[in-house]
Protein backbone atom coordinates (compact mmCIF):
# COMPACT_ATOMS: atom_id res chain seq x y z
CA UNK A 1 0.00 0.00 0.00
CA UNK A 2 1.17 3.33 -0.80
CA UNK A 3 1.37 6.63 1.68
CA UNK A 4 -0.24 9.23 -1.04
CA UNK A 5 2.12 11.75 1.15
CA UNK A 6 5.29 10.19 0.31
CA UNK A 7 4.86 8.35 -3.55
CA UNK A 8 3.31 10.16 -6.44
CA UNK A 9 3.58 10.32 -10.04
CA UNK A 10 3.55 13.32 -10.97
CA UNK A 11 3.94 14.37 -14.77
CA UNK A 12 6.04 17.59 -15.66
CA UNK A 13 5.99 19.33 -18.80
CA UNK A 14 9.27 19.99 -19.50
CA UNK A 15 11.84 19.21 -22.34
CA UNK A 16 12.51 15.98 -21.37
CA UNK A 17 9.01 15.14 -20.04
CA UNK A 18 8.47 12.40 -22.70
CA UNK A 19 11.44 10.88 -20.94
CA UNK A 20 10.31 11.21 -17.66
CA UNK A 21 7.05 9.58 -18.76
CA UNK A 22 8.93 6.44 -19.82
CA UNK A 23 10.70 6.31 -16.66
CA UNK A 24 7.75 6.12 -14.54
CA UNK A 25 5.63 3.74 -16.39
CA UNK A 26 8.66 1.33 -16.56
CA UNK A 27 9.05 1.51 -12.78
CA UNK A 28 5.30 0.54 -12.44
CA UNK A 29 5.87 -2.17 -14.50
CA UNK A 30 8.48 -3.98 -12.12
CA UNK A 31 6.49 -3.08 -9.09
CA UNK A 32 3.26 -4.97 -10.51
CA UNK A 33 5.74 -7.93 -11.31
CA UNK A 34 6.91 -8.12 -7.91
CA UNK A 35 3.49 -7.95 -6.43
CA UNK A 36 1.91 -10.53 -8.42
CA UNK A 37 5.17 -13.00 -8.08
CA UNK A 38 4.60 -12.24 -3.85
CA UNK A 39 1.04 -13.02 -4.30
CA UNK A 40 1.66 -16.39 -6.46
CA UNK A 41 3.65 -17.55 -3.76
CA UNK A 42 1.45 -16.70 -0.99
CA UNK A 43 3.56 -15.09 1.13
CA UNK A 44 2.69 -11.58 2.52
CA UNK A 45 5.22 -8.63 4.15
CA UNK A 46 3.49 -7.89 7.40
CA UNK A 47 4.68 -4.64 6.83
CA UNK A 48 2.77 -4.18 3.74
CA UNK A 49 -1.15 -4.91 5.28
CA UNK A 50 -2.50 -1.93 6.20
CA UNK A 51 -2.30 -0.54 9.46
CA UNK A 52 -5.05 1.64 12.08
CA UNK A 53 -4.54 3.96 14.64
CA UNK A 54 -4.99 1.86 17.79
CA UNK A 55 -6.69 3.37 20.59
CA UNK A 56 -8.82 1.85 23.90
CA UNK A 57 -12.17 2.54 24.63
CA UNK A 58 -11.65 5.69 26.89
CA UNK A 59 -9.28 7.31 24.46
CA UNK A 60 -11.39 6.43 21.50
CA UNK A 61 -14.05 8.49 22.77
CA UNK A 62 -12.43 11.32 23.94
CA UNK A 63 -11.23 12.16 20.70
CA UNK A 64 -12.52 15.38 19.08
CA UNK A 65 -13.17 16.54 16.01
CA UNK A 66 -13.29 13.09 14.04
CA UNK A 67 -14.20 13.12 10.72
CA UNK A 68 -17.60 10.95 9.28
CA UNK A 69 -15.74 8.00 8.17
CA UNK A 70 -12.91 7.78 10.24
CA UNK A 71 -11.57 4.21 11.53
CA UNK A 72 -9.93 3.17 14.46
CA UNK A 73 -8.83 -0.33 15.89
CA UNK A 74 -10.23 -0.63 19.48
CA UNK A 75 -7.89 -2.52 21.60
CA UNK A 76 -10.27 -2.81 24.49
CA UNK A 77 -13.00 -4.58 22.67
CA UNK A 78 -10.51 -5.87 20.13
CA UNK A 79 -12.51 -4.64 17.32
CA UNK A 80 -12.73 -1.78 14.56
CA UNK A 81 -14.92 0.91 14.80
CA UNK A 82 -15.54 3.85 12.32
CA UNK A 83 -17.36 7.26 13.12
CA UNK A 84 -20.99 7.69 12.18
CA UNK A 85 -20.49 11.44 12.35
CA UNK A 86 -22.18 10.95 16.10
CA UNK A 87 -20.48 7.75 17.68
CA UNK A 88 -17.89 5.44 17.29
CA UNK A 89 -19.81 1.97 16.39
CA UNK A 90 -18.84 -1.35 14.66
CA UNK A 91 -19.36 -2.21 11.75
CA UNK A 92 -21.04 -5.03 12.27
CA UNK A 93 -23.44 -3.38 15.02
CA UNK A 94 -26.08 -3.66 12.90
CA UNK A 95 -26.15 -7.28 13.13
CA UNK A 96 -27.15 -8.76 16.21
CA UNK A 97 -24.21 -10.43 17.85
CA UNK A 98 -23.86 -13.50 20.20
CA UNK A 99 -21.75 -11.38 22.75
CA UNK A 100 -24.49 -8.91 22.44
CA UNK A 101 -24.21 -5.22 21.25
CA UNK A 102 -22.91 -1.89 21.93
CA UNK A 103 -24.10 1.51 21.54
CA UNK A 104 -27.49 0.76 20.45
CA UNK A 105 -29.37 3.55 18.90
CA UNK A 106 -32.74 4.56 20.62
CA UNK A 107 -34.47 3.52 17.20
CA UNK A 108 -32.47 0.09 17.09
CA UNK A 109 -35.12 -3.63 16.60
CA UNK A 110 -34.87 -7.21 15.85
CA UNK A 111 -37.04 -8.13 13.59
CA UNK A 112 -38.50 -8.10 9.88
CA UNK A 113 -39.44 -5.11 7.75
CA UNK A 114 -42.01 -6.95 5.83
CA UNK A 115 -45.00 -9.51 6.50
CA UNK A 116 -42.97 -12.57 7.37
CA UNK A 117 -42.67 -14.15 10.76
CA UNK A 118 -39.80 -13.57 12.90
CA UNK A 119 -38.72 -17.03 14.19
CA UNK A 120 -36.39 -17.90 17.58
CA UNK A 121 -35.46 -21.24 17.41
CA UNK A 122 -33.27 -23.59 19.78
CA UNK A 123 -32.05 -26.95 18.59
CA UNK A 124 -33.86 -25.91 15.20
CA UNK A 125 -37.06 -26.40 17.28
CA UNK A 126 -39.34 -23.13 16.88
CA UNK A 127 -40.01 -21.80 20.36
CA UNK A 128 -40.95 -18.02 19.58
CA UNK A 129 -42.77 -16.75 16.60
CA UNK A 130 -44.18 -12.98 15.89
CA UNK A 131 -46.33 -11.82 13.53
CA UNK A 132 -49.77 -11.29 11.79
CA UNK A 133 -52.23 -13.94 12.81
CA UNK A 134 -52.50 -14.60 8.82
CA UNK A 135 -49.07 -14.35 8.36
CA UNK A 136 -48.67 -17.19 11.13
CA UNK A 137 -51.01 -19.46 9.84
CA UNK A 138 -53.54 -19.16 13.31
CA UNK A 139 -56.69 -17.65 11.46
CA UNK A 140 -59.48 -19.88 12.82
CA UNK A 141 -63.27 -19.79 12.00
CA UNK A 142 -64.13 -19.13 15.96
CA UNK A 143 -64.78 -16.37 17.75
CA UNK A 144 -61.81 -14.23 19.18
CA UNK A 145 -59.60 -16.00 16.18
CA UNK A 146 -60.61 -14.30 12.80
CA UNK A 147 -58.76 -11.12 12.60
CA UNK A 148 -55.87 -11.64 10.31
CA UNK A 149 -54.27 -8.22 11.44
CA UNK A 150 -54.02 -9.41 14.98
CA UNK A 151 -50.26 -9.23 16.23
CA UNK A 152 -49.27 -12.72 18.06
CA UNK A 153 -46.72 -14.00 19.84
CA UNK A 154 -46.29 -17.93 19.07
CA UNK A 155 -45.35 -19.97 21.92
CA UNK A 156 -44.00 -23.40 20.16
CA UNK A 157 -42.46 -26.25 21.17
CA UNK A 158 -42.06 -29.85 20.27
CA UNK A 159 -44.71 -32.74 20.64
CA UNK A 160 -47.20 -30.29 20.37
CA UNK A 161 -46.91 -29.20 23.37
CA UNK A 162 -45.21 -25.85 25.23
CA UNK A 163 -44.82 -23.77 28.17
CA UNK A 164 -43.98 -19.87 29.37
CA UNK A 165 -41.67 -20.67 32.55
CA UNK A 166 -41.02 -17.67 35.21
CA UNK A 167 -38.41 -17.25 37.62
CA UNK A 168 -39.11 -17.44 41.43
CA UNK A 169 -35.88 -18.13 43.30
CA UNK A 170 -38.06 -18.56 46.35
CA UNK A 171 -40.22 -20.62 45.26
CA UNK A 172 -38.89 -23.78 46.79
CA UNK A 173 -40.37 -26.67 44.46
CA UNK A 174 -43.55 -25.31 42.15
CA UNK A 175 -42.20 -22.65 39.52
CA UNK A 176 -44.84 -20.55 38.09
CA UNK A 177 -45.31 -21.91 34.41
CA UNK A 178 -47.93 -21.51 31.67
CA UNK A 179 -48.05 -24.77 29.71
CA UNK A 180 -50.47 -27.14 27.37
CA UNK A 181 -50.50 -30.66 27.38
CA UNK A 182 -50.95 -33.66 25.19
CA UNK A 183 -54.76 -33.46 26.07
CA UNK A 184 -54.96 -29.49 24.27
CA UNK A 185 -55.53 -28.34 27.71
CA UNK A 186 -54.20 -24.73 28.75
CA UNK A 187 -53.30 -24.59 32.38
CA UNK A 188 -51.45 -22.15 34.77
CA UNK A 189 -49.59 -23.11 37.61
CA UNK A 190 -47.80 -21.36 40.36
CA UNK A 191 -45.69 -20.54 43.34
CA UNK A 192 -47.98 -19.69 46.78
CA UNK A 193 -45.65 -18.87 50.45
CA UNK A 194 -42.76 -20.58 48.97
CA UNK A 195 -43.53 -24.41 49.16
CA UNK A 196 -47.67 -24.58 48.24
CA UNK A 197 -48.67 -24.20 45.12
CA UNK A 198 -52.33 -23.21 43.06
CA UNK A 199 -52.96 -23.96 40.05
CA UNK A 200 -55.49 -23.12 37.19
CA UNK A 201 -56.86 -24.59 33.85
CA UNK A 202 -58.67 -26.66 31.78
CA UNK A 203 -59.17 -30.47 31.79
CA UNK A 204 -60.62 -33.55 30.10
CA UNK A 205 -61.01 -35.52 26.97
CA UNK A 206 -62.98 -36.36 24.12
CA UNK A 207 -65.43 -33.18 24.33
CA UNK A 208 -65.91 -33.71 28.00
CA UNK A 209 -63.72 -30.11 29.21
CA UNK A 210 -64.22 -28.63 32.80
CA UNK A 211 -61.94 -25.86 34.28
CA UNK A 212 -60.15 -26.98 37.38
CA UNK A 213 -59.24 -24.70 40.45
CA UNK A 214 -56.53 -26.03 42.48
CA UNK A 215 -54.95 -25.07 45.93
CA UNK A 216 -52.18 -27.19 47.95
CA UNK A 217 -50.19 -29.12 49.19
CA UNK A 218 -50.82 -29.02 52.86
CA UNK A 219 -55.30 -29.56 51.63
CA UNK A 220 -56.14 -26.34 54.21
CA UNK A 221 -55.39 -23.73 51.87
CA UNK A 222 -57.85 -21.23 51.31
CA UNK A 223 -59.50 -19.90 47.89
CA UNK A 224 -60.06 -16.29 48.96
CA UNK A 225 -62.04 -13.53 46.93
CA UNK A 226 -61.52 -10.10 47.49
CA UNK A 227 -62.70 -6.53 46.68
CA UNK A 228 -60.94 -3.22 46.45
CA UNK A 229 -61.96 -0.11 47.80
CA UNK A 230 -60.07 3.00 46.57
CA UNK A 231 -61.76 4.91 48.97
CA UNK A 232 -59.66 3.36 52.28
CA UNK A 233 -57.33 1.58 49.61
CA UNK A 234 -57.99 -1.44 51.50
CA UNK A 235 -59.08 -5.30 50.60
CA UNK A 236 -62.05 -6.88 51.75
CA UNK A 237 -62.75 -10.48 51.94
CA UNK A 238 -66.00 -11.54 50.16
CA UNK A 239 -65.90 -14.99 50.11
CA UNK A 240 -63.74 -18.09 51.10
CA UNK A 241 -63.52 -21.78 50.30
CA UNK A 242 -60.99 -24.55 51.89
CA UNK A 243 -61.21 -27.93 53.54
CA UNK A 244 -61.66 -28.49 57.06
CA UNK A 245 -58.51 -29.07 58.18
CA UNK A 246 -54.84 -30.79 57.19
CA UNK A 247 -56.21 -33.92 56.78
CA UNK A 248 -57.10 -36.39 53.47
CA UNK A 249 -60.51 -36.61 55.30
CA UNK A 250 -61.32 -32.77 54.99
CA UNK A 251 -64.60 -31.92 54.19
CA UNK A 252 -64.98 -28.38 52.16
CA UNK A 253 -65.97 -25.22 54.24
CA UNK A 254 -67.55 -22.24 52.07
CA UNK A 255 -67.60 -19.05 54.19
CA UNK A 256 -69.42 -15.76 53.33
CA UNK A 257 -68.01 -12.62 54.75
CA UNK A 258 -66.23 -15.16 57.15
CA UNK A 259 -62.72 -13.87 57.23
CA UNK A 260 -61.71 -17.14 58.57
CA UNK A 261 -62.46 -20.75 58.40
CA UNK A 262 -66.23 -21.27 57.94
CA UNK A 263 -67.51 -23.25 60.26
CA UNK A 264 -70.45 -25.77 58.53
CA UNK A 265 -70.40 -26.84 55.24
CA UNK A 266 -71.56 -23.39 54.67
CA UNK A 267 -71.50 -20.45 56.76
CA UNK A 268 -73.10 -16.79 55.93
CA UNK A 269 -72.71 -13.81 57.86
CA UNK A 270 -75.55 -11.82 56.34
CA UNK A 271 -78.62 -11.89 55.17
CA UNK A 272 -79.93 -14.77 52.79
CA UNK A 273 -82.54 -14.71 49.54
CA UNK A 274 -85.07 -17.26 48.58
CA UNK A 275 -86.91 -17.25 45.13
CA UNK A 276 -90.42 -16.58 46.69
CA UNK A 277 -93.57 -17.17 44.50
CA UNK A 278 -97.31 -16.52 45.01
CA UNK A 279 -99.12 -19.15 43.16
CA UNK A 280 -102.31 -17.68 41.17
CA UNK A 281 -103.50 -21.36 39.24
CA UNK A 282 -102.01 -24.97 39.29
CA UNK A 283 -98.26 -24.83 39.40
CA UNK A 284 -95.68 -28.11 38.91
CA UNK A 285 -91.73 -26.74 41.07
CA UNK A 286 -88.81 -27.19 39.72
CA UNK A 287 -85.79 -25.91 40.85
CA UNK A 288 -86.39 -22.41 40.31
CA UNK A 289 -88.95 -22.66 42.99
CA UNK A 290 -88.53 -22.20 47.01
CA UNK A 291 -91.08 -20.53 48.77
CA UNK A 292 -94.93 -20.50 47.37
CA UNK A 293 -97.42 -18.76 48.42
CA UNK A 294 -101.05 -20.47 48.07
CA UNK A 295 -103.66 -17.85 47.98
CA UNK A 296 -106.61 -19.87 45.81
CA UNK A 297 -107.97 -23.38 44.95
CA UNK A 298 -105.32 -24.43 43.35
CA UNK A 299 -103.04 -27.78 43.35
CA UNK A 300 -98.99 -27.88 43.48
CA UNK A 301 -96.88 -30.73 41.53
CA UNK A 302 -93.74 -31.70 42.71
CA UNK A 303 -90.99 -32.63 41.03
CA UNK A 304 -89.67 -36.33 40.97
CA UNK A 305 -87.96 -36.94 44.10
CA UNK A 306 -84.97 -38.90 42.64
CA UNK A 307 -84.12 -35.95 40.46
CA UNK A 308 -83.93 -33.36 43.14
CA UNK A 309 -82.43 -34.99 46.23
CA UNK A 310 -81.55 -32.55 49.26
CA UNK A 311 -84.38 -30.11 47.99
CA UNK A 312 -86.05 -28.21 49.90
CA UNK A 313 -90.02 -26.46 49.05
CA UNK A 314 -91.60 -24.09 51.57
CA UNK A 315 -95.46 -23.94 50.90
CA UNK A 316 -97.69 -21.24 52.51
CA UNK A 317 -101.70 -22.43 52.38
CA UNK A 318 -103.18 -18.77 53.39
CA UNK A 319 -106.97 -20.04 52.13
CA UNK A 320 -109.60 -21.27 54.72
CA UNK A 321 -109.41 -24.84 53.10
CA UNK A 322 -107.15 -27.92 52.85
CA UNK A 323 -104.64 -27.63 49.07
CA UNK A 324 -103.82 -30.74 46.62
CA UNK A 325 -100.01 -31.74 46.38
CA UNK A 326 -98.06 -34.24 45.17
CA UNK A 327 -97.74 -37.69 48.00
CA UNK A 328 -94.93 -36.50 50.40
CA UNK A 329 -94.50 -38.35 53.64
CA UNK A 330 -95.83 -36.60 57.19
CA UNK A 331 -94.71 -36.05 60.26
CA UNK A 332 -96.09 -39.24 61.58
CA UNK A 333 -94.38 -41.42 58.34
CA UNK A 334 -98.32 -41.52 57.24
CA UNK A 335 -98.44 -40.97 52.90
CA UNK A 336 -100.49 -37.48 52.74
CA UNK A 337 -101.17 -34.82 49.44
CA UNK A 338 -102.36 -32.63 51.51
CA UNK A 339 -101.94 -29.07 53.12
CA UNK A 340 -103.99 -27.74 55.83
CA UNK A 341 -105.31 -24.90 55.85
CA UNK A 342 -103.69 -21.71 57.02
CA UNK A 343 -100.69 -23.47 57.14
CA UNK A 344 -97.02 -23.57 56.09
CA UNK A 345 -95.60 -26.88 55.16
CA UNK A 346 -91.74 -27.56 54.18
CA UNK A 347 -90.83 -30.50 52.14
CA UNK A 348 -87.12 -31.92 51.66
CA UNK A 349 -86.32 -34.97 49.05
CA UNK A 350 -84.24 -38.11 50.22
CA UNK A 351 -83.79 -39.06 46.92
CA UNK A 352 -86.92 -41.52 46.60
CA UNK A 353 -89.84 -39.66 48.35
CA UNK A 354 -90.85 -36.24 49.95
CA UNK A 355 -90.57 -35.89 53.40
CA UNK A 356 -92.55 -33.12 55.50
CA UNK A 357 -89.82 -31.43 57.74
CA UNK A 358 -92.42 -29.08 59.44
CA UNK A 359 -94.36 -29.73 62.26
CA UNK A 360 -97.44 -28.13 60.57
CA UNK A 361 -99.33 -28.39 57.32
CA UNK A 362 -99.90 -31.99 57.00
CA UNK A 363 -103.45 -33.69 57.65
CA UNK A 364 -101.52 -36.13 59.66
CA UNK A 365 -104.31 -36.96 62.76
CA UNK A 366 -102.01 -37.18 65.10
CA UNK A 367 -102.21 -35.42 68.66
CA UNK A 368 -99.96 -31.80 69.08
CA UNK A 369 -98.12 -30.73 72.17
CA UNK A 370 -100.08 -27.90 73.74
CA UNK A 371 -98.09 -25.88 76.29
CA UNK A 372 -98.52 -22.09 78.30
CA UNK A 373 -96.45 -19.70 80.21
CA UNK A 374 -96.16 -18.63 83.43
CA UNK A 375 -98.82 -16.51 82.44
CA UNK A 376 -101.23 -19.64 80.96
CA UNK A 377 -100.87 -18.04 77.81
CA UNK A 378 -100.56 -20.55 75.09
CA UNK A 379 -97.19 -20.48 72.87
CA UNK A 380 -95.77 -23.11 70.46
CA UNK A 381 -95.38 -26.61 71.47
CA UNK A 382 -92.43 -28.88 71.91
CA UNK A 383 -93.40 -30.33 68.44
CA UNK A 384 -92.87 -26.89 66.73
CA UNK A 385 -96.73 -26.13 66.42
CA UNK A 386 -97.56 -22.63 66.11
CA UNK A 387 -101.25 -21.36 67.82
CA UNK A 388 -103.36 -17.98 67.61
CA UNK A 389 -102.53 -15.87 70.74
CA UNK A 390 -106.17 -15.98 72.19
CA UNK A 391 -106.72 -14.27 75.23
CA UNK A 392 -103.82 -11.87 75.22
CA UNK A 393 -104.35 -8.75 76.07
CA UNK A 394 -103.43 -5.46 77.29
CA UNK A 395 -104.58 -2.64 80.07
CA UNK A 396 -104.32 0.88 79.83
CA UNK A 397 -105.18 4.09 82.57
CA UNK A 398 -105.09 7.75 81.63
CA UNK A 399 -102.07 10.31 83.20
CA UNK A 400 -103.57 13.04 81.17
CA UNK A 401 -105.71 15.48 83.08
CA UNK A 402 -105.46 18.39 81.43
CA UNK A 403 -106.70 18.30 77.35
CA UNK A 404 -109.80 19.51 77.00
CA UNK A 405 -112.52 16.92 75.66
CA UNK A 406 -115.43 19.23 74.12
CA UNK A 407 -113.54 19.70 71.01
CA UNK A 408 -115.20 17.75 67.80
CA UNK A 409 -112.52 15.43 66.94
CA UNK A 410 -110.75 15.33 70.02
CA UNK A 411 -108.61 11.68 70.79
CA UNK A 412 -109.29 10.52 73.91
CA UNK A 413 -105.81 10.50 76.03
CA UNK A 414 -106.30 7.58 77.52
CA UNK A 415 -103.02 5.57 76.91
CA UNK A 416 -101.31 7.11 79.77
CA UNK A 417 -99.69 4.15 82.10
CA UNK A 418 -99.45 0.87 80.72
CA UNK A 419 -100.68 -1.91 83.32
CA UNK A 420 -99.74 -5.06 81.51
CA UNK A 421 -99.10 -6.05 78.04
CA UNK A 422 -98.95 -9.74 76.89
CA UNK A 423 -96.38 -10.93 74.65
CA UNK A 424 -94.34 -7.13 74.36
CA UNK A 425 -95.04 -5.25 71.37
CA UNK A 426 -95.52 -8.35 69.40
CA UNK A 427 -99.55 -8.19 69.50
CA UNK A 428 -100.41 -4.12 70.69
CA UNK A 429 -98.23 -0.83 70.53
CA UNK A 430 -99.09 2.36 71.57
CA UNK A 431 -98.57 5.37 70.15
CA UNK A 432 -99.91 8.57 72.01
CA UNK A 433 -103.21 8.30 72.04
CA UNK A 434 -103.60 5.34 69.12
CA UNK A 435 -103.26 1.34 70.17
CA UNK A 436 -101.88 -0.35 67.07
CA UNK A 437 -103.21 -4.47 67.12
CA UNK A 438 -100.35 -6.27 65.05
CA UNK A 439 -102.29 -9.60 64.01
CA UNK A 440 -105.55 -10.42 62.42
CA UNK A 441 -108.15 -11.65 64.70
CA UNK A 442 -110.77 -10.93 67.19
CA UNK A 443 -111.03 -8.40 70.05
CA UNK A 444 -112.55 -7.32 72.80
CA UNK A 445 -112.20 -4.09 73.86
CA UNK A 446 -113.84 -2.30 76.47
CA UNK A 447 -113.28 1.91 77.79
CA UNK A 448 -114.54 3.54 80.71
CA UNK A 449 -113.74 7.07 80.65
CA UNK A 450 -114.55 9.44 83.85
CA UNK A 451 -115.21 13.33 83.23
CA UNK A 452 -114.79 16.42 85.24
CA UNK A 453 -116.73 19.50 83.85
CA UNK A 454 -115.34 23.41 84.90
CA UNK A 455 -118.65 24.48 83.22
CA UNK A 456 -122.59 23.81 82.49
CA UNK A 457 -124.57 23.48 79.96
CA UNK A 458 -122.01 20.81 78.00
CA UNK A 459 -122.94 17.16 76.38
CA UNK A 460 -120.41 15.38 74.62
CA UNK A 461 -120.55 12.13 72.71
CA UNK A 462 -117.85 8.97 72.66
CA UNK A 463 -117.45 6.62 69.86
CA UNK A 464 -114.52 3.79 68.85
CA UNK A 465 -113.03 4.29 65.65
CA UNK A 466 -110.83 2.00 63.68
CA UNK A 467 -107.75 3.60 61.30
CA UNK A 468 -110.49 6.95 61.26
CA UNK A 469 -113.53 5.37 61.20
CA UNK A 470 -116.51 5.05 63.34
CA UNK A 471 -117.23 1.81 64.50
CA UNK A 472 -119.57 0.18 67.05
CA UNK A 473 -121.94 2.40 69.50
CA UNK A 474 -121.89 6.01 70.85
CA UNK A 475 -121.70 6.92 74.50
CA UNK A 476 -122.81 10.14 75.47
CA UNK A 477 -122.81 12.12 78.46
CA UNK A 478 -126.31 14.14 78.45
CA UNK A 479 -126.88 17.62 78.81
CA UNK A 480 -125.13 18.50 81.73
CA UNK A 481 -126.87 21.48 83.85
CA UNK A 482 -124.27 21.88 86.06
CA UNK A 483 -120.37 22.72 86.29
CA UNK A 484 -117.43 21.92 88.69
CA UNK A 485 -118.52 18.47 88.99
CA UNK A 486 -118.31 15.07 87.70
CA UNK A 487 -120.14 13.81 84.77
CA UNK A 488 -121.57 10.47 84.43
CA UNK A 489 -118.98 7.93 82.93
CA UNK A 490 -119.14 6.39 79.63
CA UNK A 491 -118.59 2.38 78.56
CA UNK A 492 -117.77 1.58 75.97
CA UNK A 493 -117.91 -1.82 75.17
CA UNK A 494 -117.11 -3.47 71.20
CA UNK A 495 -116.00 -6.96 70.02
CA UNK A 496 -114.44 -5.99 66.67
CA UNK A 497 -112.78 -8.32 63.72
CA UNK A 498 -109.78 -6.16 63.07
CA UNK A 499 -106.59 -6.85 60.52
CA UNK A 500 -103.04 -6.13 61.13
CA UNK A 501 -101.86 -2.87 61.74
CA UNK A 502 -105.34 -1.55 62.24
CA UNK A 503 -105.33 1.56 65.00
CA UNK A 504 -107.65 2.01 67.24
CA UNK A 505 -108.32 6.00 68.93
CA UNK A 506 -111.65 7.32 71.07
CA UNK A 507 -112.91 10.19 69.59
CA UNK A 508 -114.84 12.98 71.38
CA UNK A 509 -117.94 15.01 69.42
CA UNK A 510 -119.15 18.21 71.15
CA UNK A 511 -123.10 18.26 71.34
CA UNK A 512 -123.49 20.99 74.11
CA UNK A 513 -122.25 24.76 74.56
CA UNK A 514 -117.83 25.39 74.87
CA UNK A 515 -115.92 24.98 78.17
CA UNK A 516 -113.96 22.71 79.53
CA UNK A 517 -114.10 19.19 79.82
CA UNK A 518 -111.57 16.75 81.00
CA UNK A 519 -110.28 13.59 82.24
CA UNK A 520 -111.19 13.72 86.03
CA UNK A 521 -108.13 12.13 87.52
CA UNK A 522 -105.10 10.12 87.19
CA UNK A 523 -105.94 6.70 86.54
CA UNK A 524 -109.47 7.28 86.59
CA UNK A 525 -110.27 5.83 82.92
CA UNK A 526 -109.56 2.72 81.47
CA UNK A 527 -108.43 0.72 78.19
CA UNK A 528 -108.95 -2.69 78.09
CA UNK A 529 -108.72 -5.29 75.03
CA UNK A 530 -108.32 -8.46 74.76
CA UNK A 531 -107.36 -11.09 71.41
CA UNK A 532 -110.35 -13.63 71.61
CA UNK A 533 -109.83 -15.54 68.61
Amino acid sequence: MFNNSKYKVRRKVTKKGRSLVNKAALNLFFIILFTTQFVAHAQIDPGLLLGLNTATTTEMNAISGSITGSMIYNTTDKKVYYYNGTNWVTPSNDNWLLDGNTAVAGASFLGTKNDVAMDIRSNNTSVLKFGRRQTLGLVQAYPDYTDPNQYITYVGGGNGVSALQFQADAASFYKPMFYTNTDGNFRLKGSAAGTDFFEIGSTGTSNNGQVEFIIGDDGSEPFIFKRYDYRDGLLKELLRIQGSGESVTALPRVGINTGSLANSTLQINGSLSTAITTAGSNLTLDESHYTVVINSNISITLPTASGATGRIYVLKNTTNSSRTISNYVNGSGVTSNQISAQSTLWVQSNGSTWNSISATGSSSSSGTVVSTDANNIITTGTDGGAYLKINRGGRWTNTNTWTNLNNDGTSVPIFGNENYKDDGNNLYQVSGNTLRVKEAGRYDIRANIMLWTDDDKVSLTFRIHVNGSAMGAIGATGYFRYKDEYMPTIALNEILQLNANDDITIIVEREGDSGDVHLSGNGSSSFIINKIK
